[in-house]
């Protein structure tokens, strides 16, 4: 049961990783629309990567053990070590 489950969460992903591929394929062959006003296009684009990379809320929560060693592991799953290891510091010194 447990190889099969397996198999077809790697055989899910394969599917996955051609249709991604297919469809850049497909955008790539389509070509570029051209931006009638690039300078203002780019810094309008900038300004967004800017605001969505932008750390300004800061949130303390309390949570037992368990939860937060739960949290801990998810996050090194999804690669975000650092900043787990600056909670883990923290919670250690607070």
């Amino acid at each position: 049961m447990i190889r099969e489950n397996i198999f077809l969460q790697t055989l899910s992903e394969v599917r996955n990783a051609i249709y991604f591929s297919q469809m850049m394929k497909e955008r790539y062959n389509r070509g570029f629309q051209k931006v009638s006003d690039r300078e203002n296009e780019l810094e309008r684009h900038r300004q967004y990567a800017e605001a969505a990379l932008k750390k300004n809320r800061r949130v303390n929560i309390r949570i037992s053990d368990y939860d937060f060693n739960a949290l801990r592991k998810y996050a090194l799953k999804e690669g975000i070590r650092r900043r787990m290891s600056e909670m883990r510091r923290k919670s250690i010194y607070a």
